[in-house]
């Protein structure tokens, strides 16, 4: 087809869904220029010539492309959300195609609602910013019984993407839509609409100098995961709708069209995209309309497969205005058969059981004849994966063709058994998984050393060191390494073959932990973290984390005043847990919270008496106090939740805290955060432990600081504790591995732990004793 000196096509992206357009674009005569961000993009051999550039950069894009202006036909995206580039290059290079104006409408979430509001289109109520207060008030004055949708302005696979409830919900979601938009994002702006719950429906369309013909139309199916999470596990084209919802979608996106022909000035003319909601009375809500082809396979697979025209090459031909390629309307929609997509995700872990690229070639084979396209896999066994929060990072697709959705829907079920596989907590690996939290974490905050014993910090507090000198925080790793353990191997007349770990927490049955183990309250993504991990993120990884091994999470509360919600949410939705909270000067404030964490099913609630003057507070002004005694037993008796008062380092506070009526302590100095110069919490556990033993039996002795291994946790069980908290560890391996990571260091730790019980012939944690432990300095 290409027959001049322009037979250069330049395709911004060159990864998997981009290949299909490449090998059409080669089968027509074209040269193919692919520039992508990744130098090891998977489709940079299937290009003609490829360039390393940041795609998502105008001017670095135009720049690339000026030595090739003369030999270019036209400037595309496919699958991938970079309009508003392509029309930059377009305007700059004078090509044809959509222009900046129309591109920004067609990338920018929020834009894309201005537009649609100006020119008629229906849409959500929506409003958009960088300020969380501005969206928040929107929600409070556009109350949905549905809730609402939020998402960063420029985002694609539903990266960032959430369903909420309310305002309150702006505590955790506000970061998380924001920090999707990645840390080289221009605008981190979030959007906030209504959720139109209705039919969702996807849409590809060829628009010929303002004329529009559909092409794909397709149901997909969205499932809402973890409450929040539009997750796409595979679309059915064509759309089993009416011809008449075909004809409305149709006149929607000539509508749309003739107002992006109206913005410019000038007849639009390239791909839309549509994610589009059809009600039950038949109309048309939109979702996004893109200036592209769509991903997801339906483009590239399914629309092929159902309509038996390869629809690379009939937008290659649009762009080099070939009339003839137009259908009427009603042909345009006309399908030969039913094409399905469906993928498959794992739950987090290490995957075992992943079929062979070879493996997976004559699994097609085998099923080619009776309509299977292809299946894809994303993953190797050995490969870790996540907690899936958007539509990138399936471990299979399929695409079948058939004559009927039964039928195809029938092979999928036939060979969806032979892509088995399993998802597992890896075996701790200290040294690999350390090398991968360091590359997650934001290296001003923290260097994720060797031993993380305070020599050496990449910060202070704000961040992840300690106040001062960190002098507290190494005499935490110090002190506790000062005692030994002392095994007696001829004390016992029998080996002890079953070690039991369990601990009733509060002494409750119904709250028997697996292992004396809580993680400790921490807050603070972005203060603390640099916006390594997101506090949701973090609150849920290690919440499910700790909750899946039958261990207990504990949940911060931080400076910012809705911060504490993000831990009460994660309560709610892994359904164990508590909350602690920072010792607030308003007395009724914290009798609120206590109600709130009652409400959300927490099985106890703490506070930092500490915090008192914990420096992120003093730098956001949250005013704190010190607790009188009665204020705390107000505090306690508000509740039937046991109190658990953290920031113990002292006889006369144990004894206050037994007092108020405490069900437990938690001895610490918060790590050495709050004040430099106090000493390791194991040089003053034994004394405190031994005062509540003898007058208070009943509290239960907590402690933390220092901990960096099972032994570790034996030492301060022999030194006194019931249970022990865990801060730093658990945070790195969170920001690694997110809770596989925090997973495979808990069953290191308690693995450890039972080794030290059975060689000491100790079979429950009440036989460990101070004697099986020795100082020595």
């Amino acid at each position: 087809m290409a027959g001049n000196e322009k037979n250069t096509i330049v395709l911004l992206g060159a990864g998997l869904l981009q290949i299909p357009f490449m090998q059409a674009a080669r089968e027509l005569g074209f040269r193919v220029l692919a520039l992508d961000q990744n130098h090891a993009a998977v489709g940079r051999e299937t290009a003609s010539e490829f360039l390393h550039v940041q795609i998502a950069d105008a001017d670095a894009v135009i720049a690339a492309l000026k030595p090739f202006a003369g030999q270019l036909a036209f400037v595309t995206t496919v699958a991938t959300d970079f309009s508003h580039i392509v029309g930059c290059v377009n305007d700059a290079l004078q090509l044809p195609g959509l222009t900046t104006k129309q591109g920004e409408v067609l990338t920018h979430k929020g834009k894309m609602r201005d537009f649609c509001k100006a020119h008629g289109h229906l849409h959500p109520p929506y409003t958009f910013s960088e300020s969380k207060d501005e969206l928040a008030a929107f929600m409070r004055a556009n109350h949905c019984a549905d809730g609402f949708v939020i998402k960063p302005v420029q985002n694609m696979g539903a990266r960032g993407v959430m369903l909420i409830k309310n305002a309150d919900d702006l505590a955790y979601a506000f970061e998380f839509s924001a920090a999707a938009a990645g840390p080289n994002a221009q605008n981190a702006q979030v959007i906030v609409e209504h959720f139109v719950p209705a039919r969702e429906i996807s849409v590809d369309a060829l628009c010929f100098e303002g004329r529009v013909m559909l092409t794909g139309v397709a149901d997909r199916l969205i499932e809402i995961k973890d409450a929040h999470f539009f997750i796409e596990n595979g679309h059915t084209l064509p759309a089993d709708i009416k011809p008449q919802n075909f004809d409305t979608i149709r006149e929607t996106l000539q509508r749309y069209a003739d107002s992006l022909s109206a913005l410019s000035g000038k007849a639009y003319h390239g791909a839309l995209k549509g994610d589009l909601r059809l009600t039950a009375s038949g109309e048309i809500v939109i979702g996004e309309i893109a200036g592209r082809l769509s991903g997801g396979f339906m483009s590239t697979h399914t629309y092929p497969a159902a309509h038996g025209k390869n629809l690379m090459q009939l937008f290659i031909r649009l762009m080099m205005f070939d009339r003839s390629i137009m259908a009427p309307a009603g042909e345009d929609t006309a399908t030969q058969a039913i094409a399905i997509e469906r993928s498959l995700y794992a739950e987090p872990g290490e995957l075992a059981g992943i079929k062979s690229r070879a493996e997976l070639d004559a699994l097609q084979a085998e099923y080619k004849e009776r309509g299977l396209i292809l299946v894809h896999g994303n993953y190797r066994s050995g490969d870790s994966v996540q907690n899936l929060q958007n539509n990138i990072g399936k471990v299979y697709h399929t695409v079948i063709r058939s004559q009927t959705l039964a039928a195809a829907e029938a092979l999928f079920a036939e060979i969806k058994p032979k892509l088995a596989f399993a998802s597992k907590t890896p075996d701790y690996n200290a040294r690999a998984m350390a090398k991968i939290a360091r590359e997650n974490f934001n290296n001003s905050f923290c260097w994720v050393c060797k031993v993380c014993d305070g020599g050496y910090c990449a910060s202070g507090v704000p961040g992840m060191g300690a106040r001062g000198e960190m002098n507290t925080f190494r005499d935490n790793v110090q002190a506790l390494a000062e005692y030994k353990i002392v095994p007696g191997y001829l004390s016992s007349s029998s080996n002890v073959a079953e070690v039991d770990t369990t601990l009733k927490l509060f002494g409750r049955d119904a709250l028997t932990l697996a292992a004396p183990i809580l993680s400790a309250p921490i807050t603070g993504s972005v203060t603390n973290m640099g916006g390594s991990i997101t506090e949701f993120d973090y609150a849920i990884e290690t919440g499910s984390a700790m909750a899946s091994l039958g261990l207990m999470p504990t949940f911060g509360d931080g400076a910012s005043a809705d911060k504490y919600r993000v831990g009460l949410h994660a309560i709610e939705l892994i359904g164990r847990g508590f909350p602690v909270f920072k010792p607030r000067t308003d007395q009724q404030e914290l009798l609120r919270r206590i109600a709130e964490a009652e409400r959300a099913g927490a099985v106890a609630w703490g506070i930092d008496i500490d915090g008192v003057s914990f420096k992120t507070m003093v730098l956001k002004n949250a005013a704190t106090s010190r607790k009188t005694p009665a204020e705390l037993k107000e505090l306690v008796r508000a509740t039937k939740l046991p109190a658990v008062i953290k920031g113990v380092m002292s006889i006369a506070d144990a004894e206050a805290a037994a007092a108020a009526g405490a069900a437990a302590i938690v001895v610490s100095n918060h790590g050495g955060r709050v004040l430099d110069g106090m000493p390791g919490t194991a040089r003053v556990l034994p004394a405190i432990s031994a005062w509540v033993k003898q007058h208070a039996g009943q509290m239960q002795v907590f402690a933390d600081g220092g901990i960096r291994s099972g032994a570790d946790i034996f030492r301060m069980l022999a030194l006194g504790a019931d249970a022990v908290l865990i801060g730093r560890p658990i945070a790195i391996m969170a920001v690694g591995l997110g809770r596989v990571g925090v997973q495979s260091l808990m069953n290191h730790y308690i693995a450890e732990l039972r080794q030290t019980m059975r060689v000491l012939g100790i079979s429950r944690l009440e036989e460990i004793r101070p004697n099986h432990v020795t100082r020595l300095v």
